[in-house]
């Protein structure tokens, strides 16, 4: 009995002395620069607008926005944040009235792989970077001339979650900006 005790008195010692505990919760792990290693997942609730709401996204962009719309389609969840809305923002074309919509920010949640986004970009002309202010995996997908087109925070090896703009809401800086936001109340 006492030598069961010792036993366990000892692995659990140890245990603790490690750092994280064996039951507990392991510390995120970074690289030199202080990013999250690439592989790591996260959890993000499909409701973007409940997760990301209007006083987080004003607050983290300086930006008043008018209308939150939800949107669901195919395995891609979003959230589109309008500066401006009207029912008849878009002129009508055609046979269809005028359509609704103004320039806003749109997060989308991608259950696909953001490599291949990536690829199909770069095909087309793009290319991509990263920016040290973003403290997890992701990458900056650029326009053929040079201008932020969307940014990929990867949640997962088939889940991203996309940020991208209308109608010159945000500067590409501003962008960057709302991203690293983003991405540390993910990290959290």
């Amino acid at each position: 009995m006492q030598k069961r005790f010792l036993m366990l008195s000892l692995s659990v010692l140890v245990c603790l002395s490690l750092g994280a505990g064996c039951w507990g919760k392991k510390p995120a792990t970074s690289n030199a620069t202080g990013q999250v290693q690439p592989g790591k997942t996260y959890e993000v609730d499909s409701k973007l607008c409940q997760t990301f709401d209007k006083d987080f996204m004003q607050s983290a962009t300086g930006k008043t926005f008018a209308k939150l719309d939800p949107q669901s389609v195919a395995g891609i969840s979003a959230c589109h944040y309008y500066t401006e809305y009207k029912t008849d923002y878009f002129p009508a074309r055609g046979s269809s009235g005028p359509q609704p919509g103004g320039p806003h920010i749109a997060l989308d949640m991608d259950n696909s792989d953001p490599q291949s986004l990536k690829a199909t970009i770069t095909r087309m002309g793009g290319t991509s970077k990263t920016d040290s202010r973003i403290p997890m995996d992701h990458f900056i997908l650029l326009e053929p001339k040079g201008t932020v087109w969307k940014i990929v925070l990867i949640l997962g090896p088939n889940k991203y979650l996309a940020v991208s703009q209308s109608l010159n809401v945000l500067t590409d800086d501003q962008i960057i900006d709302l991203s690293a936001k983003l991405a540390q109340k993910i990290v959290k």
